[in-house]
């Protein structure tokens, strides 16, 4: 599976976020602790950027994550995104817990991006894990065998993996979706769903002439909602799907709001 090949027009089920813990006992949502964190000093480009979807702050650890974080937030499959995942083995896991000691962070094995997709046509929950390289086209001996080994523990667990960096993930995309974040960066999308939804059945069906901020402000007059709230839902509605942008345009306020062509099939 390739997360960039997965099909367009997909809408984010509502009831489709996961439940409290997964099967090895770690978190999902709100509660989620990554491994390591923006924090920690280290060489590379490191940020810690608010999710609207995840209702945290999601620690990214280089540039290439930066760019997997924008794409991932906006693609209506992924249901949760946790960072620096940890993997470890469970006999260490037991022997630590009956000594009365936590796990060591060097026992354990850490994902870029553990994800929970909701896949069609049931809408199950399926695990997908992501590793961001620099430049996955030129890889050392060690890169080689962590990504073998990341590969079978995926493997082991039913889940699928694959391996990215910040050049696959198309600039259009990143550049309208990182625009659009600034309108609910401290939103709590999920509760803004189903407002989302009816707000996107309304947009194709009526006239998209001047700017984005033109077409906002006649929605939000005609439904008596701010026009910020208006482009809050706007964004919302975006990252779940409800509506899809045509990502050849550039997406901006003050430029004229263009739609992908299925919303007129």
């Amino acid at each position: 599976m390739k997360i960039l090949e997965l099909p367009k027009g997909f809408v984010t089920p509502a009831s489709s976020r996961p439940i409290w813990r997964d099967d090895f006992g770690v978190r999902h949502g709100q509660t989620y602790k990554p491994l390591h964190t923006s924090q920690k000093p280290g060489l590379g480009l490191r940020a810690q950027v608010q999710s609207p979807k995840l209702e945290r702050s999601v620690h990214l650890l280089s540039r290439g994550e930066i760019a997997a974080f924008f794409y991932l937030l906006y693609c209506p499959y992924v249901v949760d995104m946790r960072e620096q995942y940890p993997v470890y083995d469970s006999e260490a896991f037991m022997r630590a817990l009956r000594q009365g000691k936590r796990l060591h962070k060097s026992k354990c094995l850490t994902i870029d991006f553990h994800l929970t997709l909701a896949l069609p046509p049931d809408f199950r929950h399926h695990s997908h894990w992501v590793s961001i390289k620099f430049d996955k086209t030129v890889l050392s001996q060690q890169d080689i065998q962590r990504a073998e080994r990341e590969f079978n523990l995926a493997d082991d667990r039913q889940s699928t993996w694959e391996m990215m960096d910040s050049r696959d993930f198309p600039a259009g995309h990143l550049r309208n979706f990182a625009a659009l974040w600034t309108h609910f960066k401290f939103t709590r999308a999920w509760d803004l769903y189903s407002e989302a939804s009816y707000f996107a059945r309304r947009i194709p069906q009526r006239s998209l002439r001047g700017t984005t901020h033109d077409v906002m402000t006649r929605h939000a007059r005609s439904l008596g909602i701010g026009v910020d709230h208006a482009f809050r839902l706007l964004s919302t509605a975006v990252s779940f799907g409800h509506l899809w942008l045509d990502h050849s345009f550039h997406y901006s306020a003050d430029r004229a709001l263009h739609l992908d062509s299925l919303h007129y099939e």
